[in-house]
């Protein structure tokens, strides 16, 4: 998985709604597929078990970011074993008494990141009621009035245009529409729930599935 520099991580979230404009009106059939796919801002990527990459193992990425450039998400269920306040109050002194666990984004490396459930200047909205946070006074607004619900995140998982679409042609990920319960309130569960959910799902109707389908 390639790195991301900064700059083209913040140039996402200016162009993340822009639509895909083919070079050719008549792309050659290999690419079609990756053309005309839809976008998956604002649902969960869930690593297959064949999936060989150890970073990636039972992991639920709540995607950012898709389209023809590339795509960015941040894994919602891989707490590291350091709060927000021990990793960062010494550079970041709003951290301090953020006692949350610090969460692993992903293997690239990047600046601390946020997902709130609050909209404030400097957010960009994913999904609603969910809003992407890298601009470092809103990082430090969020910390310093202790605004929840919000999760931080040391790295992110990013991928080159066309990567990820290769990545699912192959079968590495099942995919999920996102909701916010299962974002905020991620746990070591999260993983085997959502891929129970996302296999029902391909054999029945979505209403017909409860919350927690071992209830079933």
């Amino acid at each position: 998985m390639p790195h991301i520099d900064l700059m083209f991580r913040i140039d996402l979230m200016l162009r993340i709604d822009r639509p895909i404009r083919p070079a050719s009106s008549t792309p050659p059939p290999d690419t079609a597929y990756h053309l005309h796919m839809p976008s998956l801002r604002g649902h969960f990527l869930l690593a297959n078990p064949s999936m060989q990459d150890a970073n990636f193992v039972e992991s639920a990425i709540f995607m950012i970011r898709h389209g023809p450039d590339g795509a960015l998400g941040l894994i919602v269920n891989k707490p590291l074993e350091i709060t927000v306040e021990e990793a960062c109050s010494a550079q970041l002194p709003a951290a301090e008494g953020a006692i949350q666990p610090l969460l692993r984004g992903g293997p690239c490396d990047g600046p601390l990141m946020a997902i709130t459930g609050l909209s404030l200047d400097g957010t960009l909205a994913v999904m609603p009621g969910v809003h992407f946070a890298v601009d470092s006074s809103t990082i430090e607004t969020l910390l310093r009035e202790n605004l929840s619900p919000t999760l931080y995140f040391a790295g992110y998982a990013g991928w080159a245009a066309d990567q990820l679409e290769t990545e699912l042609a192959e079968g590495s990920w099942e995919v999920l529409p996102a909701n916010i319960d299962d974002i905020f309130s991620a746990d070591d569960s999260t993983w085997s729930r959502l891929m129970t959910r996302a296999k029902l799902l391909k054999h029945i109707r979505p209403e017909q599935i409860p919350h927690s389908p071992e209830l079933n």
